[in-house]
Formats: structure tokens, C-alpha cells, sequence
């Protein structure tokens, strides 16, 4: 945020800025506190002065509004790098090649093979789920990637239990591997199986095989990641869940890039049918997320999602669910917590107590204010998950901590 005047291209700095305030967690006050006075947010301050010269004032409500709409871009797309797994450095490029060309040839399958991964709304979803594990996979470099249920819900905008349920039919049907199973807090390891990735035959000797330097590698990766990248933050929108205008809708328009391209291009890269395309596209068109221009089919300029999910009445539903998300996982670490302890192994929370001032410190058999609190538990003795729920909602873990110490 310290580059003077926004540096040569201020809209692109002012949106970097406000990326990294989002992976980083800032709040939109906070973001409007730095849009004040940070140098490298001076797009969100002033203009370009069409006569040339010094950059003009923004009418505050007109630099309100364009800082609200990129914090909210930036919100999404760090959605996707909250999720992602930390990148490793390469010391054998043999594991990434072989990951590259899985990729290569899983968007190829989708382009191809239209009648298995687009003729049902199943159908997409597999697909939808397949490409996540390979962006996991091919942004980490390991073949082998952790992708817990509700993580691969939040990444793409589909509910923990249908991804579930693809996760069992890719499984079933050998497009992915089951590494290792979900063990407590930790999630399932899996892995994108070798029928995408079928070696070319080679005929004559092997030293005549030539690999792919390391910069082409990466350049094909970079590629890759983005082209992925911008098809999971294209379809996790509001607008595209159930109620809204559907997944044929969404794989269309994550098809669709900034450039004009002809429905057949368009059909071929989502790998759907030309005749639902072309329905898809009008459809689109009709709610102001296509437009088309002389050099054909593309995005408009202006992204309508938002407005549009709200028009359908459904703003705000991954928001919802994530949230839910994260009170299933906080229930679920309690609950993993308290069968440890009664095995004798007694665990503190990831989330530590607030500190405070106190004179002194209350423990108790299980420990300090830090440890879990009881599980609730009904007349007979049974766990009690709907009232253990109620507590992790509405945020009364501490609380009942406290008063577990002072009784």
C-alpha cells in the first residue's frame, strides 16, 4: 500500500491492496480507514483527468461505491486462496509434470466428453468437484491433497452434501482416489487417479523422448491455475445455486472470458451440447451476464451477479452456508475433544481464551478456561448434538466455560 501515487497503473495497485487486505481478514471499515490516506489506494481517491494533468477528486458516493464493489471482488477471490493449499518448492519436476499433464487432459476430457460430464445436473457437479481437487493439486505440486468436505463446499459454491455425494460416484467410477480417510478434525486425502494422465505410446528409443523445460512446465502451469481459478470463482456465486438460474447456467458462464468468442468455441470449452449453449447464452443475455458483440460471446463488463442474486432472493445463501460450515467444524472438533478426554487425553481448544486481567485462575478437573467446556448431554446421558449446536451458534463456548469454573 506504500506505492507512491498508486504507481504507474493506480486501478490495478488500488485492487492488489485490497486483495491483500482480504486474504490477510481486514473488514470493509478497515479498508475504508486505509482508502483514506494509503498511497497505493490513491485510484479510490482521485481520477484520471481526461484534459491530462494532475488526477481530479472522486465525488465521495462515486468513490464509496467503487471501493465497495472491488472489496467485494477481492472478498471472492480470496475465498479461493483461503483454501488453498501453501505452495512448496520443486525439487523433482516429475511429480509436477505428471500433475500438469493430469490437468491437461481432465480439461480435455471435459471438452471431448460431453455425454459424462455435462448430461446431468450430477454430471456437472462431478465436474465442478473433480476441477477443485485439481486446482488443489496442481497449486500445492503434490499429487496428494488434504480437501475436507466443507472446504470443497465453500471453494465451490455446491452444498456439503452434494459434494458428498460426488465425491462417492468419482470415486466409485476410479476418476479419483481415496488416500487416506477423515480422521477426526483432519480431513480426507485424495488424489486425482491416473485415467486422466495415460502416457502417450513412444515408439523408438527412450532417448529420443524430450521433456518440457522447467520454464515451459511453469508456464503451462501458471496457465492452468489460472484458467481453474477463474472457472471456480466464475460458478461460486449466489445467483447459480438451487433456485437461481441453475448449473447448465453456471458451466456456461464460466466458459465465457472478457474476450468475444462464437458459441461454438464456447461449446467446446464448456463441453456442453451447441444447442444448450446457445439456450444457455440467451439465457444469460436475458439477466445481463452475457453480451454479444461483434467479436462474439463474453462477459459484460459490469458483473450483474449480485444484483441478480438479490432479484431471485438469494443473497447472501453461501454466506449462510459457510457460516453453518464453520459451526459444523467447531461442533465437531468439541465433540472429537470430549471423546479424548474421556480416554484420559484431556485437549485445549485451537482457539485459545480471550486474554484478561484476573487476580487469579479457576481450574477445575478438566483444566484452565482454555480447555472445552462438558458436552451437553440429555437425562440419559447421551450426547446432545442439537443443544451442543446451540451453544457453538451462538458463540456461548466461553461462556459456558466460565461458568463451568465459577460453579
Amino acid at each position: 500500500m506504500a506505492t507512491v501515487g498508486g504507481g504507474a497503473d493506480p486501478s490495478r495497485t488500488g485492487y492488489l491492496c485490497l486483495l491483500a487486505a482480504a486474504v490477510a481478514g481486514w473488514s470493509l471499515v478497515d479498508v475504508e480507514h486505509a482508502a483514506r490516506t494509503a498511497p497505493g489506494m490513491e485510484h479510490y481517491r482521485t481520477r484520471n483527468n481526461p484534459t491530462g494533468g494532475r488526477r481530479t477528486p472522486r465525488v465521495p458516493a462515486e468513490a464509496a461505491s467503487r471501493l465497495r464493489r472491488q472489496w467485494e471482488k477481492a472478498q471472492e477471490r480470496a475465498t479461493t486462496y483461503h483454501y488453498a493449499p501453501q505452495e512448496r518448492p520443486e525439487r523433482d519436476l516429475s511429480e509436477l509434470q505428471g500433475i500438469v499433464a493430469t490437468v491437461e487432459r481432465m480439461l480435455t476430457a471435459f471438452r471431448v466428453s460431453p455425454g459424462r460430464w455435462t448430461h446431468t445436473e450430477h454430471d456437472l457437479h462431478d465436474s465442478t468437484i473433480l476441477t477443485a481437487i485439481a486446482w488443489l493439486s496442481l497449486r500445492s505440486g503434490a499429487r496428494d491433497v488434504a480437501a475436507p468436505l466443507r472446504s470443497i463446499a465453500t471453494l465451490t459454491g455446491i452444498p456439503s452434501t452434494t459434494v458428498d455425494r460426488s465425491l462417492r460416484r468419482l470415486r466409485t467410477a476410479g476418476w479419483i482416489t481415496r488416500v487416506r480417510e477423515a480422521d477426526g478434525a483432519d480431513g480426507a486425502v485424495w488424489r486425482v487417479s491416473e485415467k486422466f494422465s495415460t502416457p502417450d505410446v513412444h515408439v523408438g528409443p527412450l532417448h529420443d523422448m524430450t521433456a518440457r523445460p522447467p520454464a515451459q512446465l511453469f508456464d503451462i502451469r501458471a496457465t492452468l491455475l489460472t484458467d481453474l481459478e477463474d472457472r471456480l470463482e466464475a460458478g461460486r456465486h449466489d445467483i447459480f445455486t438451487r433456485g437461481g438460474l441453475g448449473p447448465t447456467a453456471r458451466r456456461i458462464y464460466e466458459a465465457l472470458t472478457r474476450e468475444g468468442h462464437n458459441d461454438q468455441h464456447i461449446s467446446d470449452r464448456a463441453g456442453m451440447p451447441p444447442s444448450r449453449t446457445r439456450a444457455a447464452l440467451a439465457r444469460l443475455k436475458r439477466h445481463a451476464l452475457a453480451t454479444l458483440t461483434r467479436d462474439g460471446w463474453r462477459r459484460r463488463v459490469h458483473d450483474h451477479r449480485d444484483r441478480l442474486a438479490r432479484a431471485f432472493g438469494l443473497a447472501g445463501v453461501l454466506h449462510r452456508r459457510e457460516q453453518q460450515y464453520g459451526h459444523e467444524r467447531e461442533q465437531w472438533a468439541w465433540w472429537n475433544a470430549e471423546l479424548i478426554r474421556r480416554a484420559g487425553k484431556p485437549t485445549r481448544r485451537k482457539t485459545a481464551a480471550t486474554p484478561r486481567p484476573v487476580m487469579f485462575h479457576l481450574t477445575d478437573a478438566r483444566g484452565g478456561p482454555d480447555m472445552w467446556p462438558e458436552y451437553p448431554r440429555d437425562a440419559d446421558g447421551l450426547a446432545n448434538h442439537l443443544e451442543a449446536m446451540r451453544y457453538v451458534r451462538a458463540g456461548a463456548l466461553q461462556q459456558l466455560r466460565d461458568l463451568e469454573l465459577a460453579a
